[in-house]
Order: structure tokens, then C-alpha cells, then sequence
């Protein structure tokens, strides 16, 4: 597990951009499709780390590893309740996830 959390980490010498808020945030490194939990995804989840390491997983992590990838990262900081945990969830099983539709 160390090794998939460690994949989600910034590049060295990947820059976060300053946000309106002051917080910093990183450019997401990947396309992502659009839909529900797209913009809950990009909010949370750039703020410590770009997105680059989603590729990797795609079509690899059932919904329960996504789950799971979810709340690891809640543990770790991101900002998301049990309702913006479980739509972050979806989209990546629905976008990236081995059992999408």
C-alpha cells in the first residue's frame, strides 16, 4: 500500500499554484472526464498532490480500492464528508476503476 500512496505524491519539482484562498494547489497532470465528483476531486485531492498517478490504476482498482484510497487520503488531509467521500468514490471507479460501465 506504501507504494500506491506514494504514486499519488507530487513529482519533485512539480510547483503548486497559489489559489485565490491563498492555498496552495497543484495543477491536476492528467485530463479528467467530466462528471459527478469531477470538481469535488480536483478540490481535495490537487491541494497536497497533482493527479498524474491516476493513470496507473485505471482500469486496475475495483470500487472497494478506490473506497479505500478515499478514506486514506481523508486520513491524511483532504477535506471531504462521508457524502463527498462516496461521490469522489464513484467517479473514480465510474472513470477509472476495473468494474466501470
Amino acid at each position: 500500500m506504501m507504494l500506491a500512496i506514494m504514486s499519488w505524491m507530487p513529482a519533485h519539482g512539480f510547483a503548486a499554484e497559489p489559489t485565490d484562498s491563498g492555498t496552495p494547489s497543484y495543477v491536476p497532470g492528467i485530463e479528467l472526464p467530466a462528471g459527478e465528483g469531477r470538481a469535488l476531486l480536483l478540490a481535495a485531492c490537487t491541494r497536497c498532490h497533482d493527479l498524474r498517478g491516476l493513470s496507473a490504476y485505471k482500469g486496475y482498482w475495483n470500487r472497494e480500492q478506490w473506497q479505500s484510497m478515499v478514506a486514506t487520503m481523508v486520513k491524511n488531509g483532504a477535506l471531504l464528508d462521508t457524502r463527498q467521500m462516496a461521490l469522489v468514490s464513484e467517479y473514480l471507479t465510474s472513470h477509472f476503476g476495473r468494474d466501470r460501465p
